[in-house]
């Protein structure tokens, strides 16, 4: 039997982050972005024909001319091994996929394509969920985080792997709650939070990554809410994580599974506030450290102020053990 090369393919940073640490193992690598590019000038039109806020001009698949860029031709695969190419794309399906790579790929004949989706799909666009449509036939396997999602497509449920990060350090608890997330539509429901936190003298902050123009402005007029259009790196997300006694988790509109927000206070034993009912279906919950909220009128204020010692029995699902599970189901 051949031995198993795998390689994980993403342009998302933040599944960038679940996979740190994978190229210590002899036979994984990360290719990170899944577009290589020399110039700064092709980068920078390759950014503009996938941006978000050019969907309505730019329609369909990516063209041909960009394939060359396509991380796949940057390297060989080892005809010794079977080689399994793990595609996970991040908000962008429709450009992080490239059909002609794939069907090339594939072609080679010693190699096994899985697909693997860290979001679910209510929450993608309509030009991410018709890129889906079109390219989920080529892979030998699809793989999904959200429960639901895989029951109703016939995709493979999985766990994010997830491990502590070391030489994380921590002090003191600065706040009493803390988000950490992307925007997403969910501005508006956190300031109504905020809102019923200042009417409580509860010491939170919320940091909103990739926001609008328009909520940037709006935040500057809120002094526990930031706002920026940029990346907050892991290590400092872990570090705020760290230093809060709870953690919201806000499920954007359509969202059924946790996200790695979860994840995070099971490792750093904080209490989760969170908005999905269905929470307690995830690994090693513990309705002790978990509140769930329908409404900002549902807020626990004193379950979320009070402190007390935490232990969430965190077990590490690695990295290992997510390649594992995808070769037993091959």
């Amino acid at each position: 039997m051949k031995k198993k090369d795998y390689y994980v393919i993403t342009s998302g940073k933040a599944i960038k982050d679940v996979f740190c640490g994978i190229d210590k193992l002899e036979n994984a690598r990360l290719i990170y972005p899944s577009y290589y590019f020399q110039s700064n000038i092709i980068k920078t039109l390759f950014r503009i024909r996938c941006s978000t806020r050019l969907e309505a001009v730019f329609s369909g698949p990516l063209s041909q001319k960009w394939d060359k860029y396509y991380a796949t031709n940057f390297f060989d695969f080892q005809n010794t091994k079977e080689n399994v190419l793990i595609f996970a794309p991040g908000l962008k399906i429709s450009s992080e996929i490239n059909v002609h790579a794939i069907k090339k790929i594939k072609e080679s004949g010693n190699v096994r394509i899985v697909l693997a989706l860290f979001d679910s799909i209510s929450c993608m666009s309509d030009k991410n969920i018709e890129a889906l449509n079109l390219v989920k036939g080529l892979f030998d396997l699809v793989v999904t985080y959200d429960a639901i999602d895989a029951r109703t497509y016939g995709f493979v449920w999985f766990q994010i792997p997830y491990k502590k990060l070391k030489n994380i350090t921590h002090d003191k608890i600065k706040y009493d709650l803390v988000f950490i997330g992307n925007d997403k539509g969910r501005f508006e429901q956190l300031k109504r939070i905020g809102k019923q936190l200042d009417s409580q003298n509860i010491k939170y902050r919320f940091w909103i990554m990739n926001a609008s123009l328009l909520n940037r402005i709006c935040a500057l007029f809120r002094r526990n809410i930031v706002c920026t259009n940029k990346r907050i790196p892991y290590e400092q997300v872990i570090q705020i994580v760290n230093d809060s006694n709870c953690v919201l988790e806000v499920l954007c509109k359509g969202q059924t599974n946790s996200s790695l927000r979860y994840y995070e206070s099971i490792a750093y034993d904080k209490k989760l506030l969170t908005n999905n009912r269905k929470v307690c279906l995830m690994p090693n919950f513990n309705e002790d450290n978990v509140k769930v909220f329908d409404s900002t009128n549902d807020l626990d204020i004193e379950w979320i102020r009070s402190r007390c010692k935490i232990d969430n029995g965190y077990q590490e699902y690695s990295i290992t053990d997510f390649l594992e599970f995808i070769s037993d189901n091959l």
